[in-house]
């Protein structure tokens, strides 16, 4: 193996294992480019900084309707987007139908971001969106399809 092909295994395989310990430890970390760092410094001009990395959780949801009236989906939006004010755990809340490019598509998507696996729980058993699921969504619901991922 030459040179450089170990130096691109070895920074990769680093920034792997940095992310699988932010993802472990649920914590902020750091992460600064020695090459960026290295054009800072001969350019002392520039601000120094660094790109965070958050091990949190995204939570995705995609529901096909029986009735997708814009009525309907509209009733849905409104009482899932009082949600981020009733439950402090949510950290960033997207809710939306979908736009009609393609064919087949879900009829209304959620994608919600919380700062650990514990906060994501509590979310998912809270009375708020328990009830919203309850009264708004399961009595016009076909399908769901849900995917939580570490981001």
């Amino acid at each position: 193996m030459s040179m450089d092909k170990r130096k691109t295994l070895l920074t990769t395989l680093g920034i792997i294992a940095f992310l699988m310990l932010a993802s472990v430890t649920g914590r902020q970390l750091s992460l600064r480019s020695s090459s960026r760092n290295r054009y800072l410094s001969s350019h002392p001009s520039s601000r120094q900084s660094s790109v965070s990395v958050m091990a949190g959780i995204r939570h995705c949801v995609l529901l096909k309707l029986k009735d997708n009236s814009p009525e309907v989906v509209s009733r849905i939006k409104a009482n899932l987007d009082k949600l981020p004010a009733l439950i402090p755990q949510i950290k960033g809340y997207q809710t939306g139908p979908d736009a009609r490019i393609s064919e087949g598509n879900a009829d209304f998507a959620i994608t919600a971001d919380f700062a650990s696996e514990a906060d994501f729980k509590i979310y998912a058993t809270h009375p708020e969106h328990v009830k919203a699921l309850t009264e708004h969504i399961k009595p016009v619901l076909e399908h769901r399809t849900a995917v939580q991922f570490r981001t």
